[in-house]
């Protein structure tokens, strides 16, 4: 059962930071470097800080740098997103207790 609670977990995770790549773009077509910026920055705050919200949910990649990257690109869409997605996976902890 945790091997797919860790999957769901993946998916949340990645479906954010793939969703970070959906804002580059303005309305028009042209390339938000504000968004740029808050991007680059994330990551390297992120991996200065060995912030890793998978290794924080128990999830060990083998490939360094990988879990800090993402949290990066999730960190870069702000506040509110993260705040939204700790809240889901939250969720998914509190029915994963409800079940054993």
């Amino acid at each position: 059962m945790m091997e797919l609670l860790a999957v769901v977990v993946v998916a949340i995770l990645i479906e954010s930071a793939v969703e970070t790549f959906n804002t580059l773009f303005k309305n028009n077509g042209k390339l938000s470097y504000k968004k740029i910026g808050a991007i680059i920055l994330s990551i390297a705050v992120c991996i200065c800080a060995k912030l890793d919200l998978f290794s924080i949910l128990g999830i060990t990649m083998v490939v360094p740098y990988v879990g800090e990257i993402v949290t990066g690109l999730v960190v870069s869409r702000g506040s509110g997103v993260v705040n939204s997605l700790i809240e889901k996976l939250m969720q998914l902890r509190s029915s994963k207790s409800t079940q054993v």
